[in-house]
């Protein structure tokens, strides 16, 4: 893949501000660097202070947001009280800060230089503030698209009061809606949200189309976040994953043409799982209340010679063919990128927000 695009690409300015936990952190940074390197934006990747900025300081070593020339890292405070560097994120807290967060980013974005043109983000409070900003904004969304449409059914329930309304603003705010995916995988749900939601693209998978660019920006971030599990994943001594089905480590997964042993615990990772071992037949689920004669039995059936263990390799090679084939410079993840930088990211400001919302 060629290195960045640079003519013409003087007024792009991306803001990134992925919601603050790892899956959505690591393919939020994936997209920027593609954003940067090959199409010549200017990136400013936003994390929280207290948690995400200081948990990459401790694990990295300072290297790793220093950033290189048109990419730079901030930080904006999330408010949180100190924490221990080894303890899981507490969901409840980081959502509980979010829209706290918008007047920092507010300040953040009025002093940055050149203009910014465009936010990306996950984070509702986000997506609001920046058009309350007159910036326009998209929605990077970093689960799959069918867990995305499986929570838009969720209005159903707000229309007649049962839940709080928490997916009105994926389908009135941003301009467009990009997906960590690819359409041989997401094709059905993909198309059934292009009725409901604004535009929407299937850029991914992310890792393997960094693979495809030069040397830069890539190389300098990606080996602190994904490429040592990349290498697991590929060696050919590599059965099976045991893996909690985020949408990341499937995709990884998936890439690599391995069969999963899928033990979800939250979140969208209950339908990845269900997809993986149903749709896509590629893995196994094992249950939630798991016993060691459990586990046994299912690393033998997907590691075993025959039955059900080699339909799932079968099946997971098979995937991982179609994850390169969309990946190729060419390939349709980049013809997507190519659509929605030049027909939203590149719109200007003032045209875009005449957009009825």
């Amino acid at each position: 893949m060629a290195t960045a695009a640079t003519a013409g690409a003087e007024g792009r300015h991306a803001v990134f501000f992925p919601f603050p936990a790892q899956g959505h952190v690591k393919a939020a940074l994936g997209l920027a660097q593609l954003l940067h390197r090959c199409h010549g934006f200017q990136v400013t990747f936003v994390h929280t202070a207290e948690h995400n900025r200081r948990r990459l300081l401790r694990s990295c070593g300072l290297g790793a947001l220093a950033g290189v020339s048109g990419f730079r890292f901030a930080a904006v405070p999330d408010g949180l009280p100190p924490f221990e560097v080894d303890a899981s994120q507490d969901m409840g807290a980081l959502l509980s800060t979010t829209e706290a967060l918008v007047p920092h980013l507010r300040s953040l974005v009025a002093g940055l230089l050149p203009p910014v043109s465009c936010v990306i983000s996950d984070v509702e409070h986000v997506l609001y503030g920046s058009r309350e900003m007159g910036t326009p904004c998209v929605t990077f969304f970093t689960t799959s698209a069918f867990a995305f449409m499986a929570s838009q059914q969720l209005q159903r329930l707000v229309d007649i009061g049962i839940v709080l309304n928490a997916t009105a603003c994926h389908r009135t705010t941003p301009s467009a809606i990009i997906f960590h995916t690819f359409d041989d995988i997401d094709r059905e749900a993909m198309a059934a949200m292009s009725t409901i939601l604004p535009p929407t693209y299937a850029v991914g998978p992310l890792p393997l189309l960094l693979g495809h660019v030069s040397s830069g920006v890539a190389d300098t971030l990606e080996s602190n976040l994904s490429k040592e599990n990349n290498a697991v994943l590929r060696h050919e001594a590599m059965g099976a994953f045991l893996t909690h089905c985020g949408w990341n480590s499937v995709l990884e997964s998936l890439s690599a043409g391995v069969p999963m042993l899928c033990w979800p615990f939250g979140a969208d990772q209950y339908t990845n799982a269900r997809y993986v071992c149903s749709e896509w037949r590629a893995g196994m689920e094992i249950g939630g209340d798991v016993e060691r004669d459990e586990v046994e039995a299912a690393v033998r059936e997907v590691m075993g010679g025959g039955g059900k263990g080699e339909e799932m390799k079968r099946m997971a090679m098979e995937w991982k063919e179609k994850a390169a084939m969309a990946a190729l410079p060419g390939g349709p993840s980049w013809v997507n990128l190519k659509k929605v930088v030049n027909e939203v990211l590149s719109v200007a400001p003032a045209r875009n927000m005449d957009v009825e919302l």
